[in-house]
Protein backbone atom coordinates (compact mmCIF):
# COMPACT_ATOMS: atom_id res chain seq x y z
CA UNK A 1 0.00 0.00 0.00
CA UNK A 2 1.71 3.66 -0.86
CA UNK A 3 1.79 6.33 1.66
CA UNK A 4 0.34 9.00 1.76
CA UNK A 5 1.63 11.89 -0.39
CA UNK A 6 3.77 9.46 -2.16
CA UNK A 7 4.59 10.32 -5.74
CA UNK A 8 5.25 8.28 -8.97
CA UNK A 9 5.27 8.08 -12.95
CA UNK A 10 1.92 7.14 -14.27
CA UNK A 11 4.50 4.12 -16.00
CA UNK A 12 5.01 2.98 -12.09
CA UNK A 13 1.34 2.89 -11.28
CA UNK A 14 0.03 0.71 -14.26
CA UNK A 15 -1.23 3.89 -16.59
CA UNK A 16 -1.26 3.77 -20.39
CA UNK A 17 1.39 5.81 -22.84
CA UNK A 18 -0.92 8.70 -22.82
CA UNK A 19 -0.43 9.25 -19.07
CA UNK A 20 2.94 7.00 -18.43
CA UNK A 21 4.96 10.48 -18.41
CA UNK A 22 2.37 12.49 -15.99
CA UNK A 23 3.26 12.45 -12.17
CA UNK A 24 0.39 11.20 -9.24
CA UNK A 25 0.29 11.26 -5.71
CA UNK A 26 -1.07 9.31 -3.40
CA UNK A 27 -3.33 11.08 -1.54
CA UNK A 28 -6.99 11.32 0.58
CA UNK A 29 -10.12 12.86 -0.54
CA UNK A 30 -10.82 15.40 1.99
CA UNK A 31 -14.64 14.57 1.60
CA UNK A 32 -14.92 10.71 2.31
CA UNK A 33 -11.15 9.61 3.07
CA UNK A 34 -10.63 6.89 0.26
CA UNK A 35 -7.01 6.79 -0.79
CA UNK A 36 -6.16 6.94 -4.11
CA UNK A 37 -3.58 8.02 -6.95
CA UNK A 38 -4.70 11.69 -8.06
CA UNK A 39 -2.41 13.62 -10.94
CA UNK A 40 -0.21 16.09 -9.21
CA UNK A 41 -1.88 18.85 -10.86
CA UNK A 42 -5.36 18.21 -8.97
CA UNK A 43 -4.06 17.18 -5.88
CA UNK A 44 -6.50 18.41 -3.18
CA UNK A 45 -9.78 17.45 -5.21
CA UNK A 46 -12.32 15.15 -4.32
CA UNK A 47 -12.66 11.62 -5.19
CA UNK A 48 -15.14 10.59 -8.74
CA UNK A 49 -18.34 9.87 -6.20
CA UNK A 50 -17.81 12.83 -3.82
CA UNK A 51 -17.08 15.31 -7.22
CA UNK A 52 -20.85 13.75 -8.19
CA UNK A 53 -22.82 15.19 -5.18
CA UNK A 54 -23.98 18.54 -4.10
CA UNK A 55 -23.99 20.27 -1.36
CA UNK A 56 -26.56 18.08 0.35
CA UNK A 57 -24.83 15.01 -0.32
CA UNK A 58 -27.35 14.05 -3.25
CA UNK A 59 -26.16 12.33 -6.85
CA UNK A 60 -26.11 15.13 -9.64
CA UNK A 61 -25.43 14.59 -13.39
CA UNK A 62 -24.69 10.62 -13.81
CA UNK A 63 -24.37 9.90 -10.14
CA UNK A 64 -27.70 8.20 -8.45
CA UNK A 65 -26.17 7.79 -4.90
CA UNK A 66 -25.02 4.38 -6.42
CA UNK A 67 -28.35 3.32 -6.73
CA UNK A 68 -28.74 2.27 -10.49
CA UNK A 69 -31.60 0.17 -12.39
CA UNK A 70 -30.21 -1.78 -15.25
CA UNK A 71 -31.90 -1.99 -18.51
CA UNK A 72 -32.80 -6.08 -17.56
CA UNK A 73 -34.81 -4.92 -14.57
CA UNK A 74 -32.37 -5.90 -12.19
CA UNK A 75 -31.10 -3.39 -9.24
CA UNK A 76 -27.51 -2.32 -8.24
CA UNK A 77 -26.11 -0.85 -5.49
CA UNK A 78 -22.34 0.91 -4.50
CA UNK A 79 -21.12 0.03 -1.20
CA UNK A 80 -17.76 0.33 0.28
CA UNK A 81 -14.51 -1.49 0.24
CA UNK A 82 -15.12 -1.62 3.74
CA UNK A 83 -18.56 -2.97 3.73
CA UNK A 84 -18.76 -7.03 5.36
CA UNK A 85 -20.22 -7.66 1.97
CA UNK A 86 -18.18 -6.26 -0.36
CA UNK A 87 -16.49 -9.56 -1.33
CA UNK A 88 -19.98 -9.74 -3.12
CA UNK A 89 -19.47 -6.63 -5.32
CA UNK A 90 -17.55 -6.97 -9.15
CA UNK A 91 -14.63 -5.08 -9.88
CA UNK A 92 -16.33 -1.47 -9.49
CA UNK A 93 -18.00 -2.20 -6.12
CA UNK A 94 -21.74 -2.83 -7.64
CA UNK A 95 -23.21 -5.80 -5.99
CA UNK A 96 -27.25 -6.72 -7.21
CA UNK A 97 -29.46 -5.49 -4.58
CA UNK A 98 -31.36 -8.86 -4.21
CA UNK A 99 -28.88 -10.65 -3.46
CA UNK A 100 -27.45 -8.23 -1.30
CA UNK A 101 -30.65 -8.06 0.66
CA UNK A 102 -30.28 -12.35 1.00
CA UNK A 103 -27.02 -11.57 2.40
CA UNK A 104 -27.74 -9.30 4.81
CA UNK A 105 -30.46 -11.07 5.97
CA UNK A 106 -28.96 -14.45 6.23
CA UNK A 107 -26.13 -12.73 8.17
CA UNK A 108 -23.25 -13.89 5.57
CA UNK A 109 -22.37 -13.75 2.37
CA UNK A 110 -23.62 -15.54 -0.75
CA UNK A 111 -21.51 -18.00 -2.75
CA UNK A 112 -21.12 -17.28 -6.32
CA UNK A 113 -23.38 -20.43 -6.75
CA UNK A 114 -26.36 -19.64 -4.48
CA UNK A 115 -28.89 -18.08 -6.80
CA UNK A 116 -31.65 -15.22 -5.20
CA UNK A 117 -35.08 -15.86 -7.16
CA UNK A 118 -37.68 -13.64 -7.44
CA UNK A 119 -41.11 -15.30 -6.35
CA UNK A 120 -43.37 -12.81 -8.12
CA UNK A 121 -40.69 -13.00 -11.28
CA UNK A 122 -40.72 -8.51 -10.83
CA UNK A 123 -36.82 -8.23 -10.83
CA UNK A 124 -36.95 -4.82 -9.01
CA UNK A 125 -39.45 -6.20 -5.61
CA UNK A 126 -36.57 -6.84 -3.78
CA UNK A 127 -38.57 -7.39 -0.19
CA UNK A 128 -36.98 -10.36 1.35
CA UNK A 129 -40.51 -12.34 1.39
CA UNK A 130 -40.35 -12.11 -2.34
CA UNK A 131 -36.75 -13.29 -2.42
CA UNK A 132 -35.85 -17.18 -2.22
CA UNK A 133 -32.41 -19.01 -2.48
CA UNK A 134 -31.45 -22.00 -4.34
CA UNK A 135 -29.27 -23.21 -6.34
CA UNK A 136 -28.17 -23.05 -9.81
CA UNK A 137 -30.04 -25.99 -10.72
CA UNK A 138 -32.82 -25.36 -8.89
CA UNK A 139 -33.37 -22.03 -10.36
CA UNK A 140 -33.44 -23.14 -13.93
CA UNK A 141 -36.44 -25.80 -12.95
CA UNK A 142 -38.22 -23.48 -11.47
CA UNK A 143 -37.57 -20.75 -14.03
CA UNK A 144 -38.45 -24.57 -16.58
CA UNK A 145 -41.85 -24.75 -14.58
CA UNK A 146 -42.59 -20.95 -14.54
CA UNK A 147 -42.04 -20.35 -18.18
CA UNK A 148 -44.65 -23.83 -18.83
CA UNK A 149 -47.30 -21.98 -16.50
CA UNK A 150 -46.94 -18.80 -17.94
CA UNK A 151 -47.66 -20.70 -21.44
CA UNK A 152 -50.49 -22.28 -20.44
CA UNK A 153 -52.04 -18.98 -18.36
CA UNK A 154 -51.39 -17.25 -22.17
CA UNK A 155 -53.27 -19.98 -23.80
CA UNK A 156 -56.27 -20.18 -21.66
CA UNK A 157 -56.84 -16.44 -22.00
CA UNK A 158 -56.75 -17.29 -26.00
CA UNK A 159 -59.44 -19.91 -25.70
CA UNK A 160 -61.17 -17.70 -23.58
CA UNK A 161 -61.54 -14.89 -25.70
CA UNK A 162 -62.03 -17.15 -28.87
CA UNK A 163 -65.13 -18.70 -26.55
CA UNK A 164 -66.23 -15.06 -25.79
CA UNK A 165 -66.00 -14.31 -29.55
CA UNK A 166 -67.78 -17.22 -30.31
CA UNK A 167 -71.02 -16.64 -28.02
CA UNK A 168 -71.10 -12.78 -29.17
CA UNK A 169 -71.08 -14.37 -33.02
CA UNK A 170 -73.84 -16.96 -31.92
CA UNK A 171 -75.66 -14.73 -30.16
CA UNK A 172 -75.54 -12.26 -32.87
CA UNK A 173 -76.63 -14.61 -35.47
CA UNK A 174 -79.55 -15.89 -33.48
CA UNK A 175 -80.83 -12.00 -32.87
CA UNK A 176 -80.85 -11.59 -36.85
CA UNK A 177 -82.43 -14.66 -37.70
CA UNK A 178 -85.52 -13.70 -35.21
CA UNK A 179 -85.59 -10.18 -36.58
CA UNK A 180 -85.68 -11.70 -40.15
CA UNK A 181 -88.30 -14.40 -39.42
CA UNK A 182 -90.30 -11.62 -38.03
CA UNK A 183 -90.06 -9.40 -40.58
CA UNK A 184 -91.32 -12.10 -42.94
CA UNK A 185 -94.25 -12.85 -40.54
CA UNK A 186 -95.23 -9.25 -40.76
CA UNK A 187 -95.38 -9.20 -44.58
CA UNK A 188 -96.85 -12.69 -44.59
CA UNK A 189 -100.88 -12.09 -44.89
CA UNK A 190 -102.30 -11.54 -41.36
CA UNK A 191 -105.60 -13.64 -42.10
CA UNK A 192 -103.86 -16.92 -42.36
CA UNK A 193 -101.97 -16.97 -39.58
CA UNK A 194 -101.22 -15.22 -36.03
CA UNK A 195 -97.71 -13.46 -35.66
CA UNK A 196 -95.54 -16.21 -36.03
CA UNK A 197 -93.09 -16.99 -32.85
CA UNK A 198 -89.49 -16.48 -33.53
CA UNK A 199 -88.83 -20.34 -34.05
CA UNK A 200 -90.96 -20.69 -37.12
CA UNK A 201 -90.07 -21.54 -40.04
CA UNK A 202 -89.58 -18.85 -42.94
CA UNK A 203 -90.28 -21.37 -45.35
CA UNK A 204 -93.50 -22.17 -43.92
CA UNK A 205 -94.91 -18.23 -43.64
CA UNK A 206 -93.86 -17.79 -47.32
CA UNK A 207 -96.83 -20.92 -48.14
CA UNK A 208 -100.20 -19.51 -49.98
CA UNK A 209 -103.29 -19.52 -48.80
CA UNK A 210 -104.65 -20.82 -51.28
CA UNK A 211 -102.15 -24.15 -50.83
CA UNK A 212 -103.29 -24.19 -47.11
CA UNK A 213 -106.79 -24.19 -48.39
CA UNK A 214 -106.79 -27.38 -50.76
Amino acid sequence: MPQLGEIKRGSEIGYKISNAHHKYIWEACPICGKERWVYTGNSGSKCYYCGHKDANGNGVGNWHGGYVKRKDGYIEVKIQPKNFFYPMANKKGYIFEHRLVMAKYLGRCLSDWEIVHHRNRIKDDNRIENLELVTDAGHKQITRYEMIIAKMQYRIDELEKELESYKNGVLSAIQLSVKEELNIAKSSRSGSFPCSPAGFSTRFLAVPNAWLRA
